[in-house]
């Protein structure tokens, strides 16, 4: 591992380290990997309902051998990008990209991040400020590259909703993303051995 310049504040970027296979699991990112129950996909979203919806975060989508799904806690984040940027400011890889983190800073929480960027001239990675309803946000475009531009993109990101008339999950997409059938089909590979009921894709 390659340690790069410091770049401001004591922050350094851990070059060369970057790899989408790669990913400390005992490093706690508030999600859940992998299988859920029921109770556990409802603890983590941000819906009092009978019909919640659980994100994810699913990690190298292209590739079965190392892919994972994230359940995200929507306590804890808002947006899913901050999953990524949380886990390379705390130095970790953030699973499924090659982007190298960043060393030398350590945060617990989202707010933690935002107290501290306010205060510094230069943002690592490619954090930027942004107005997202009224309010600013840091944001990260190369998330969501890896989310919807890329070919083949590297992470899947959304939803499942649970319809407890019907007894299934459906799937929920942002409504700018507009997947192909193949990715389509590797969503459905990914999510219907984690979930606790059956998955429905509607057309």
């Amino acid at each position: 591992m390659i340690l790069g310049l410091a770049a401001c504040g004591g922050w350094h970027v851990l070059e060369g380290s970057g790899d989408p296979a790669g990913c400390d699991e005992s490093f706690e990112d508030h999600t859940l990997v992998g299988p859920a129950s029921m109770e556990e996909l409802r603890a983590l979203s941000a819906d009092d309902g009978e019909a919640f919806a659980a994100e994810m975060i699913i990690a190298s989508l292209p590739d079965p051998s190392i892919r994972k799904v994230r359940w995200v806690d929507r306590s804890f984040y808002r947006f899913h990008d901050e999953w990524y940027w949380f886990r390379l400011l705390n130095g970790e890889l953030a699973c499924g990209a090659s982007t190298d983190p960043i060393g030398g800073l350590r945060f617990s929480t989202v707010p933690e991040v935002y107290a501290w960027a306010r205060d510094e001239d230069v943002l690592p990675l490619d954090l930027e400020w942004v107005e997202y309803e009224g309010r600013d946000r840091l944001y990260s475009e190369s998330f969501y590259a890896l989310a919807f531009t890329v070919e083949p993109r590297s992470y899947g990101t959304g939803a499942v909703r649970w319809r407890p008339e019907e007894g299934v999950f459906a799937l929920e997409l942002w409504r700018f993303d507009t997947p192909t059938d193949t990715e389509l089909a590797l969503f459905r590979e990914a999510l219907e051995p984690v979930l606790p009921a059956p998955l429905v894709i509607d057309p």
